[in-house]
């Protein structure tokens, strides 16, 4: 298998993993010897899987940052390739760890914690209702003692007792809440199972 080929299968990786994370940061590592089929390193073959290289980047809208030398031979083959339009990386460097004969990479990024948005939500303590009182204060209201003859006065007379008596044994609360994103793989089995092992770590520490 050839440098090219070996790009091609990597890109192609990169561009299909685009699809399946919602917005994905691509940090690629990786240490390739640019030989010739015949074993020795021409300058005209280098500047020729370079440029084919590059092409493949622009194509994939991705971006190398790398610029300093990475190997004790005097050439750059450990990478950083983030999209072009990321503005997460602030600076790339490398050093010396003394330990390989490449260079370790260094990169800054500007990383923040996602701040989730709040909203108050409206709710009822439905489950705190007395359901024997309230059934006998819906026989003994007018709904069921003095219905009106009239259709238009009766569902107006439904809505309003059913509303004041739910207003007395459930009245309405507010409270704030933090909207966090979708986690689709975030299952009742999974949250059965973290639950369990909570339970079971309290246990171990009583």
């Amino acid at each position: 298998m050839n440098f090219y080929s070996i790009i091609v299968i990597v890109l192609s990786i990169i561009f299909y993993c685009q699809f399946i994370i919602y917005y994905t940061y691509i940090f690629f590592f990786f240490s390739l010897s640019l030989k010739s089929p015949h074993g020795e390193m021409t300058i005209k073959f280098v500047l020729y899987f370079f440029k084919r290289f590059m092409d493949i980047l622009e194509s994939y809208n991705l971006r190398q940052h790398v610029t300093e030398v990475t190997h004790i031979s005097g050439h750059t083959l450990d990478l950083v390739i983030t999209k072009s339009n990321d503005a997460f990386l602030s600076g790339v460097s490398t050093f010396d760890p003394v330990i390989s004969d490449h260079s370790a990479v260094n990169i800054n990024l500007l990383l923040q914690k996602s701040q989730f948005k709040k909203k108050t939500i409206t709710y009822r303590k439905l489950h705190s209702i007395d359901y024997n009182t309230f059934c006998n204060d819906i026989t003994d209201s007018p709904l069921i003692m003095e219905p009106s003859s009239d259709l238009d006065v009766l569902v107006d007379q439904y809505d309003n007792v059913l509303r004041s008596l739910l207003d007395r044994h459930a009245p309405t609360k507010q409270r704030i809440i933090t909207v966090r994103p979708s986690a689709p793989w975030y299952s009742t089995e999974i949250a059965q199972k973290k639950t369990g092992k909570k339970v079971a770590f309290y246990r171990t520490t009583k």
